[in-house]
């Protein structure tokens, strides 16, 4: 059953001019946890995947309907992929605590990118 959808669109020449500036190491280990920090670098700081994984996390809380902030920070949502390169959502131990709460057996993500654009789909689904 879904419990909540949330989607999110980000402009990558926003990400692009951040990626940019002095701001970058802020922004990143804002945004990005310590495993995406890492990824993030190996792929020489490339302003889409950022942009995709900012979208992500936006998606994922809009789709738990919390939002970035007061009860999920941008650290408590990481986004890997999987062996087949699908992106999945891992969620820290306080995340977890809270997707529990809210009966949330599993969360759906998926990814896009053109040329201006990065775009996020979430979906969370509730236990039966």
């Amino acid at each position: 059953m879904i419990a909540g959808v949330g989607v999110d669109m980000v402009s990558i020449a926003r990400i692009a001019d951040i990626v940019g500036s002095e701001r970058r190491q802020r922004f990143s280990e804002r945004v990005l946890t310590p495993g995406e920090r890492k990824t993030w670098e190996s792929k020489g700081h490339e302003p889409a995947w950022l942009a995709k994984r900012w979208a992500a996390k936006e998606a994922v809380a809009k789709a738990l309907k919390t939002g970035i902030g007061q009860v999920l920070s941008f650290q408590d949502i990481e986004i890997v992929n999987l062996p087949g390169g699908a992106p999945s959502v891992e969620m820290s131990h306080r995340a977890r605590t809270l997707l529990d709460e809210l009966g949330i057996q599993s969360l759906e993500l998926s990814l896009s990118d053109e040329r201006e654009y990065a775009l996020a789909f979430a979906v969370a689904l509730r236990r039966p």
